[in-house]
């Protein structure tokens, strides 16, 4: 997986990738898989979603990112 470098955030460093179908962000060693998007946001949901009903997200819009949620897993 080859990691794009995007621009450091007060807490760490946030990364873009690709996926197999949709683009992945990387954020404290979370992978995030692009929802949707809408009015100038996109929503990222945790990959782990659907096995282990993580219901961490994160929101961008230009250069700010929101979180939402927390993880109920470690990262992979």
């Amino acid at each position: 997986m080859q990691y794009i470098y995007l621009f450091t955030v007060i807490v760490g460093t946030l990364y873009f990738c690709a996926g197999r179908k949709h683009p992945q962000l990387v954020w404290e060693n979370y992978v995030f898989g692009k929802n949707s998007q809408g009015s100038g946001s996109t929503y990222w949901d945790c990959v782990s979603k659907q096995h282990s009903k993580c219901k961490a997200r994160l929101i961008t819009k230009g250069s700010n990112l929101t979180i939402s949620g927390t993880h109920n897993h470690f990262p992979p």
